[in-house]
């Protein structure tokens, strides 16, 4: 751009048609200024730059300006030197400030007398983008500093350029000891003493080195559970998430360190009062079983003192519910999960245990197909005597006059309600019995039991009985 005062020396021309045109429509402002640092000439991009007008521009006296540093810059390229200025200006002319990039340089016409001019560049939306990124730096920064978690950065080859006081508190390594270093010496320095192996130390620096070189690994962005242990030899519990920063030199990786040490002993302390819990509510089952085995024996004994046989079949069918429940708290005690149990463990079970308390003179096959459905116990309870009371009438009414029979459960769970059939190749439920009308208890205590579940139940007479109940598994 210098050169362009060189188009002043010709006479005519096509190089003043050039300079001329290179003044009015450059995107920068231009000035030409005398031997004694007078403007003589200025283009419109200057008087919008300076937010003035020509006529109070052409005249001015560079040299007599309040702020020096233009005056400094000026004399430089009267003097035959490359005049240079960055910085904020006050315009005298308007009172406008301005961030400005100015370059002066003189040369030597033909006349002998020196013609200077100024190049002037308006560097606002710089010096904005430098003030927002300056603004974005010290956010980073006191984000970076003040964090709770542990901060570091390294370079494309892998040293630590920045440690936070947070790492420096978890580790006990100070920022300035931590600067330069290998993040892989380090990770190896606090790694427990048996897993300090020269395999190890070269998987640690080998992974970082890919994921630095390409950008990618399988540990990235993803929080990784372990342990250090600084040189107090305090064992800490961290969750450490790596990530890498591209940049037009390649990746750099940072880490984030979060000290997981009173959440893993919390853990610890909650899995203990949850075994403890566990073991309570077993003993709990096993003594409420113990009592309904009570319950049940005492029934039987005092239906073996009656000669009514209605009163007997009472106390009987009493003890049969009762043995459904009490099966019920045998299972809760002896599985694993506190809390629910499976139908696929309570049910066949419990019809096992009523099919045996019937001397049957004929074989009854089974069939039972029962998913892994996990139910409250609440629920298992209502549900065990309502299997009971179908099972036992089954037992008692559907195969009389037969050599044998079979029966078929069917336990299953679709979308959100639960499914239990239990159905019969019997004599068939005679047509008037129905759960509204029924003389019996029974079936008056399955209708109950399935409305406290907010369930409904069916029956279907086709070849034997088949009695459908289904719930929601909300419930459950």
């Amino acid at each position: 751009m210098v050169l362009g005062a060189g188009f002043l020396m010709q006479d005519k021309g096509s190089l003043i048609d050039e300079y001329k045109i290179i003044f009015e429509n450059a995107p920068l402002g231009f000035i030409i200024f005398d031997a004694e640092g007078v403007i003589t000439d200025c283009n419109d991009v200057f008087v919008e730059i300076m937010g003035s007008s020509r006529e109070k521009i052409l005249g001015l006296r560079l040299l007599e300006l309040p702020d020096r540093r233009i005056v400094s810059a000026v004399r430089t390229a009267l003097d035959g030197g490359l005049g240079l200025f960055e910085g904020e200006y006050c315009s005298v002319t308007s009172g406008k400030r301005v961030p400005l990039r100015a370059l002066y340089k003189t040369t030597e016409p033909q006349n002998g007398m020196p013609i200077g001019i100024g190049i002037i560049e308006d560097i606002s939306g710089r010096v904005a983008t430098e003030k927002a990124l300056r603004a974005s730096e010290e956010k980073f920064r006191k984000i970076f500093e003040n964090s709770n978690d542990g901060m570091m950065l390294c370079d494309s080859q892998g040293r630590v350029t920045d440690w936070n006081r947070a790492n420096e508190a978890m580790t006990g390594v100070s920022k300035q000891d931590a600067l330069g270093k290998y993040l892989w010496d380090l990770q190896f320095a606090f790694a427990p003493k048996e897993h300090r192996t020269p395999e190890v130390y070269e998987k640690m620096r080998s992974s970082l080195l890919f994921a630095i070189k390409t950008g990618s690994a399988p540990f990235l962005n993803r929080p990784i559970e372990g342990v250090l242990v600084p040189p107090t030899g305090r064992l800490v519990y961290i969750e450490n998430v790596g990530f890498t920063i591209p940049t037009d030199d390649g990746f750099l990786f940072g880490g984030r360190v979060t000290n997981i040490t009173e959440r893993k002993n919390a853990e610890v302390r909650i899995k203990a009062l949850l075994e403890e819990k566990s073991l309570l509510l077993r003993e709990v089952h096993h003594r409420i079983k113990n009592n309904m085995a009570t319950v049940a024996g005492l029934l039987n004994l005092q239906a073996g003192t009656l000669q009514d046989p209605v009163a007997v079949s009472a106390l009987k069918d009493a003890a049969h519910r009762v043995q459904s429940m009490m099966i019920l708290y045998e299972k809760l005690y002896t599985v694993e999960t506190v809390g629910a149990l499976s139908l696929q463990i309570y049910l066949p079970a419990l019809v096992d245990e009523i099919i045996r308390n019937f001397s049957s003179p004929f074989p009854v096959e089974i069939e039972k197909q029962v998913e892994d459905v996990a139910l409250d116990p609440k629920v298992l309870q209502s549900l065990g005597i309502i299997i009971n009371e179908i099972i036992t009438n089954i037992m008692k009414y559907a195969f009389i006059g037969r050599n044998g029979g079979k029966i078929i459960l069917r336990a299953y769970r679709e979308q959100e309600r639960v499914y239990i059939e239990v159905a019969d190749n019997g004599v068939g439920m005679d047509e008037s019995i129905t759960f509204e009308k029924t003389p019996g208890f029974g079936l008056m205590l399955i209708k109950i039991l399935t409305e406290q579940l907010r369930g409904s139940i069916r029956i279907d007479r086709n070849g034997g009985t088949k009695i459908g109940i289904a719930f929601p598994a909300t419930d459950a």
